[in-house]
């Protein structure tokens, strides 16, 4: 990423207002326009290793993504780097960030999943 979108970023989240942010690995057949909320992720069914969407134990856990900046904590160019870093490890070309007021951490080191996660950006690596 450029230095002035990983700025565009910083200021995005800087002067958001919410509560909780995350840079997502979009999925091939996920396409968001600014201001839509992210489909939801699904809890991990270790013992078959797979996501229990599409199964009798389908639970719905918010949208995953990988957590950069909480509440009233300025977040810098530096922690948008990392998250970026961390999120393209999933493998999507394409990311999004997004913003929530209600999370809870995620199985994943640094991954959190926002309830109800509005689309603030998005880009492709």
């Amino acid at each position: 990423m450029e230095k002035e979108e990983i700025e565009r970023l910083v200021e995005l989240i800087n002067t958001d207002g919410r509560c909780a942010f995350g840079v997502r690995s979009l999925c091939g057949d996920e396409d968001y326009t600014i201001g839509e909320t992210a489909r939801p992720s699904y809890d991990w069914d270790h013992e078959a290793d797979r996501t229990t969407y599409g199964t009798d134990g389908e639970q719905e856990i918010g949208t995953a993504a990988i957590q950069v900046g909480v509440c009233d904590v300025a977040v810098t160019s530096d922690d948008v780097r990392k998250a970026v870093a961390a999120a393209k490890a999933y493998g999507g070309r394409k990311l999004a960030l997004l913003a929530s007021d209600d999370c809870t951490g995620g199985e994943d080191v640094h991954e959190v999943d926002l309830r109800d996660a509005e689309v603030l950006a998005v880009w492709e690596e």
